[in-house]
């Protein structure tokens, strides 16, 4: 869902580019919609993931706990994001961080399994 509103939201700032006035103004709106949207889907799953995790013990329960907060984070700071993108920026680095950061950990355990 994320990639899917990001890339959404990607495509309406073209036609905002070619149009001046009311016309662009809409086109950004939808823009800052979709970005807010993607970022409100990305909390959910990471909180979703982070629930799931601590219950099934698969991550470790720091790697759980992070996700929640993350997800707790993107998720209040994307009505914040249309005044200050700051509010997002952060989180949402910190949850491309948390795949890379939990994929290295399920690789290494499965490759200790193996």
């Amino acid at each position: 869902m994320y990639v899917g509103l990001s890339l959404a939201a990607i495509a309406a700032l073209a036609p905002a580019l070619n149009r001046e006035g009311d016309a662009a103004a809409g086109f950004l709106d939808l823009r800052t919609t979709l970005i807010a949207l993607a970022f409100v889907s990305l909390g959910v799953w990471l909180l979703a993931v982070g629930a799931q995790a601590l219950g099934a013990a698969v991550l470790p329960q720091w790697l759980a706990l992070a996700a929640i907060a993350i997800g707790v984070l993107l998720i209040v700071g994307a009505p914040l994001a249309t005044e200050d993108p700051v509010f997002t920026g952060l989180p949402s680095f910190a949850s491309f961080l948390w795949v890379l950061v939990a994929s290295v950990v399920l690789f290494r355990r499965d490759a200790r399994a193996a």
